[in-house]
């Protein structure tokens, strides 16, 4: 007889179904990796021994992901490891404020190309790069991004 889970629904621990489909899901790529690992060495060392295991490592990740995908679970699994590796904005809802310092970079930029040449400003060159100075004073997410010393 099977025990009650008394777990709610907002839960911090994932359901006993959920471990399992993402131990399988990891167990899938092991077992590609003793794929490509036997098939290597079946090829570098001429031993054609070396392609059973190999086989069986193919054949063991092909079951595991026609049965995550069966089960309606790979696409879960799939969203997780996405989700683990996915790096925020380091500037969200800053668009405005990062497109304007691209712009005050770039035209930085312009007029740094034409020093040494008669339509150089230094003028205009230290008006952008007051006004650049200006924008990341005053946003703090422009800052932390460009702030060597966190």
């Amino acid at each position: 007889m099977k025990a009650n889970d008394s777990r709610s629904s907002d839960s911090p621990f994932n359901p006993p179904a959920v471990i399992k489909a993402r131990a399988l899901f990891v167990i899938q790529f092991f077992a590609l990796i003793g794929c490509l690992g036997f098939f290597a060495a079946a090829l570098a060392e001429q031993d054609w021994w070396f392609v059973v295991p190999g086989a069986l490592c193919f054949a063991l990740m092909a079951v595991i992901r026609l049965n995550l995908k069966r089960s309606g679970q790979w696409q879960m699994c799939v969203d997780g490891l996405n989700e683990a590796y996915t790096r925020p904005d380091p500037l969200p809802n800053h668009e405005d404020g990062s497109m304007r310092l691209m712009d005050l970079i770039d035209r930085r930029d312009e007029i740094e190309s034409r020093r040494g040449g008669p339509k150089f400003d230094p003028w205009a060159l230290q008006e952008v790069r007051h006004k650049i100075a200006v924008l990341v004073k005053n946003d703090e997410a422009l800052q932390s991004l460009l702030d060597d010393d966190r």
